[in-house]
């Protein structure tokens, strides 16, 4: 008799479901899918496979917490609720999202920003039901716009830090007096930024190409981490993806992701323009790296061990046999999606 997993597994493949973006599983004795508009045409394939679980939308109609902020500088998002998981991706500070399912001292969350699915630990962040949600997110906000600093307790440096804060992460804001902002935390505790850190939170309008390259060398010599998307540590996607959202442009979260989006403008670097997406694939069938081009020579920016400039060109000092070798192509984002906070 077949495995039930052998088979749920099978009908994904036939939806072309993507479990990073949705949930299909089965668990605690149900099949839980996260979107609603896929339960009629699983239902269907689930009768033709004779599988008899029932299924359970998330999230339960039951919950009450629905939403919730991240109240902590950078929090990884595990695959399954545990320390011991793969790390997919990261939270940061002020970053909205829906609650799914709550599984003691874990949440499983969907990111607001590009729809990312995995576990977090639940004192890390701030869960509200619909009525807090929407009062909190109609509070005027301030973006960090460093790569890295501090909220203190005090408009003073040398006062108690409350929390880290990387770029892009977005509080409430409070006022402003003598050179710093007060805001507050996703939990109500109201501390103090820099003002020349942050700036007032709204969707960029006017965008500069050029902004793309000084962007993403700002983070020149950051580490690599696996699921990384903050200056303390990136992976290939993570790097593009906040690049580009420092910018105003929304992007997927992964590499094969990205490669889905904007305009093919194949391998020939006369046709690249500065800002242009460089995907690689290192077995010829899925897209596993991506860089942004920097319009000189053959150039590319990209995190692979830390933040680095590398070249396809043999000739040059930067040369990478790999990346060369590897080569699929590039795409053009710019201009692709402004960002949107949901």
């Amino acid at each position: 008799m077949e495995d039930p997993n052998l088979k749920i597994e099978r009908i994904r493949r036939k939806l072309g479901i993507d479990t990073r973006l949705c949930v299909f599983e089965l668990s605690e004795g149900f099949l839980k899918i996260s979107d609603a508009k896929i339960i009629k045409s699983a239902g269907k394939l689930i009768k033709h496979y004779f599988i008899k679980t029932p299924v359970k939308l998330l999230p339960d109609k039951e919950l009450s917490l629905r939403y919730g902020v991240c109240n902590v500088g950078t929090a990884p998002v595990f695959k399954e609720p545990s320390m011991r998981s793969e790390q997919t991706t990261q939270i940061i500070l002020g970053e909205t999202f829906d609650v799914l399912e709550i599984k003691d001292d874990w949440v499983r969350i969907r990111l607001h920003f590009d729809g990312y699915i995995g576990w977090v630990y639940k004192p890390q962040m701030d869960l509200m039901d619909s009525g807090k949600f929407s009062e909190y997110m109609n509070k005027p906000k301030v973006e960090f716009t460093s790569n890295f600093g501090f909220v203190y307790s005090k408009p003073d440096v040398n006062s108690t830090t409350l929390r880290d804060v990387v770029v892009c992460s977005v509080l409430n804001y409070l006022g402003s007096k003598d050179g710093w902002l007060k805001v507050e935390l996703p939990d109500g505790t109201y501390g103090f930024i820099r003002k020349s850190e942050a700036k007032q939170f709204k969707a960029v309008k006017k965008q500069n190409i050029s902004d793309i390259i000084q962007t993403a060398k700002r983070f020149l010599g950051v580490s690599y981490v696996w699921g990384g998307k903050t200056p303390k540590g990136f992976d290939c996607s993570g790097f593009v993806q906040t690049v580009y959202r420092i910018n105003g442009i929304q992007l997927p979260r992964d590499s094969d992701m990205q490669w889905e989006v904007g305009k093919y403008i194949g391998k020939n670097f006369s046709k690249f323009k500065k800002g242009d997406l460089l995907f690689f694939s290192s077995d010829g069938r899925r897209i596993t790296h991506v860089g942004i081009f920097t319009g000189r020579g053959k150039e590319i920016i990209h995190a692979s061990g830390f933040v680095r400039l590398n070249s396809l060109d043999k000739g040059s000092g930067l040369y990478s046999e790999r990346l060369e070798r590897t080569f699929v192509g590039a795409r053009r984002v710019f201009n692709f999606k402004k960002q949107e906070i949901v």
